[in-house]
């Protein structure tokens, strides 16, 4: 796309007055792209090489700057239904969630309650455990800490193995990123739309 293209859309995604927050963040990031991308092909050539370009890592969520809805959908910071009634008055989740509050404990029974209905299917059990870490990392831990006899074949050797082989039949959510050497030259603007504040 031509640098004017990228201006035009920056221009289509400024918001009005009122707007919602959430459009408001959109927007946001949306310029936050286009600029990486005019210093990008300031600094490269016609052909996308943004060697040179610069930018600036996002800070991560901030549980107090940041709505219910992000919470949840951050697996960092979710916990579901584990979240007390103040937590969920505190941080804008009453309403998100069901109303009755599981503990931890009774949290990861229920799960492993669950996984061992398919114990004859250690793929799917992987694909649960997966699942469970991208909505989940506090539970997800939990289980693991507390069964890892049961949980570390699903996760490690030998089940891994035929994750990793089946990983593009059985992909479900974005997690990490992804380099392919078609990426080569955009390294500036892949870097630019990692949403944390430091990538190792």
């Amino acid at each position: 796309m031509p640098e004017g293209g990228r201006r035009q859309s920056l221009k289509a995604a400024r918001i009005s007055p009122g707007s919602g927050r959430a459009e408001m963040l959109r927007a946001r990031r949306v310029g936050r792209i286009a600029s990486a991308l005019r210093r990008g092909l300031s600094s490269g050539n016609e052909s996308g090489d943004f060697t040179g370009a610069e930018f600036k890592f996002l800070k991560p969520l901030d549980a107090r700057h940041s709505d219910g809805w992000d919470i949840l959908n951050n697996p960092l910071w979710n916990k579901g239904t584990a979240f007390s009634r103040s937590e969920r008055d505190a941080l804008g989740l009453r309403g998100l969630l069901p109303h009755h509050m599981w503990t931890i404990t009774e949290q990861v029974e229920s799960f492993m309650g669950r996984l061992s209905e398919i114990d004859d299917k250690p793929l799917m059990q992987n694909l649960m455990l997966q699942d469970l870490q991208s909505r989940n990392e506090t539970l997800f831990h939990r289980v693991l800490v507390e069964h890892i006899e049961k949980t570390a074949p699903l996760v490690y050797t030998p089940t891994v193995g035929v994750a990793c082989q089946q990983f593009s039949n059985r992909y479900q959510r974005p997690r990490g990123m992804f380099f392919t050497p078609d990426d080569a030259g955009h390294m500036g603007v892949m870097m630019h739309n990692w949403p944390r504040e430091s990538c190792q």
